[in-house]
């Protein structure tokens, strides 16, 4: 069974998996590498990535009985050239900041194009974990 980047029931999956089932899941991270465009524009954060509503996907896959079989994290960046690659990105991912609006962001998304035209761009750094658990 393969979960990728969505909430799910470790238990429920553990319920309905054959004995010797392998569930796969692919998570964001929770490790910060750098400023993210939620800080870079100081911007609200979805409720649920704020560090004390996390989810403890390690402890809960434990507690419904799933034996680990590998867990993988990498880091992966994106450069962005220019402010409009940053509003597209906002505007296709709107849990990335949650309230974002082009006029009410305006003036620090003016302040942030200043300095990618400084710097040459924007890199950003996000964690992502595979997950690869057994049912005994």
């Amino acid at each position: 069974m393969l979960v990728s980047s969505v909430s799910f029931c470790p238990r429920e999956i553990y319920r309905v998996l054959k004995s010797g089932g392998t569930l796969l899941t692919s998570q964001a991270g929770t490790g910060k590498y750098g400023p993210e465009l939620v800080d870079l524009l100081e911007g609200t954060p979805a409720e649920w990535s704020l560090p004390e509503n996390r989810w403890d996907i390690d402890a809960t896959l434990d507690e419904a009985g799933f034996l680990t079989v590998e867990k993988l994290e990498c880091r992966g960046s994106s450069t962005y050239r220019d402010i409009g690659a940053v509003v597209y990105h906002l505007k296709a991912v709107p849990w990335a900041i949650t309230d974002f609006d082009v006029d009410r962001y305006r003036e620090r998304l003016y302040k942030l194009h200043q300095r990618m035209k400084a710097e040459g761009g924007l890199k950003t750094v996000g964690v992502h974990r595979i997950i690869e658990v057994r049912k005994p």
